[in-house]
């Protein structure tokens, strides 16, 4: 079952035990921490095993779970992720949590759930509300995407319009702020929205279209290429 706590603008923060999904990549920083048992963590050429992960973006990673996760999604445009970099990650793909700091992450999940994405965060010296620092086109584009209701088929158009480039500048000055081309950032927001829609009671058909996706099924591919997980683990909290 995947349980989702919190899904914001800057990060998605979920408790999970769906076991060994297949090899992927996230377009975000990565943070997973064994509730119970360990993990197996198989990440580009090298096996680790551990407790708790951090992972830069874009690595290549399968992690395997003898028991429930606490599993932390970051998105680029959060302060979050250079933070992460600064403190743990330097110039490495990943790094292990620290023994200390895993015990604290436990006895926060046992205080309960509200706020707990917080407390982990505090915990590991992460917290922060902040955003990146980007062009002043770049991050116009980006709160303009924020508020949209629909990640339409023209959205990278209609952004440009936005902010007076050519859609090729603005891919250009997007992949160079933020780390990950447009049009992958367009789908991490068109599966937020999809989320949220499905959160306010629509159906998995509706929210998909609402969200700007073809059809459910689109959604589902989208769903497991960026968190390695089927639509309907990822929805299932949903259903309490």
């Amino acid at each position: 079952m995947t349980e989702i706590i919190q899904y914001t603008n800057d990060y998605l923060f979920m408790i999970s035990d769906y076991g060994s999904p297949d090899r992927h990549k996230h377009l975000t920083a990565h943070l997973v921490c064994a509730l119970s048992g360990s993990l197996r963590c198989f990440i580009g050429t090298d096996t680790v095993e551990c407790d708790g992960i951090l992972l830069y973006p874009d690595i290549e990673h399968d992690i395997q779970a003898t028991g429930r996760m606490l599993v932390f999604l970051f998105a680029n445009t959060s302060k979050i992720t250079d933070l992460m970099v600064e403190k743990y990650l330097s110039d490495k793909d990943y790094a292990i949590i620290p023994e200390a700091a895993l015990g604290r992450i436990k006895a926060e999940y046992l205080r309960g759930t509200e706020h707990l994405d917080e407390r982990i965060l505090k915990d590991l010296s992460l917290y922060t509300t902040e955003r990146a620092q980007f062009d002043d086109r770049v991050a116009e584009a980006i709160e303009e995407l924020e508020s949209a209701e629909t990640v339409s088929g023209d959205m990278i158009a209609r952004l440009s319009r936005q902010v007076c480039l050519s859609q090729s500048r603005l891919s250009h000055l997007f992949k160079k702020d933020i780390g990950i081309s447009l049009n992958r950032y367009l789908s991490f927001m068109k599966m937020k929205k999809a989320y949220e829609y499905v959160r306010k009671g629509e159906t998995l058909t509706s929210a998909a279209f609402h969200a700007g996706f073809d059809s459910s099924s689109h959604m589902a591919a989208a769903c497991k290429r960026m968190f390695g997980i089927s639509l309907s683990a990822f929805m299932k909290s949903q259903e309490r």
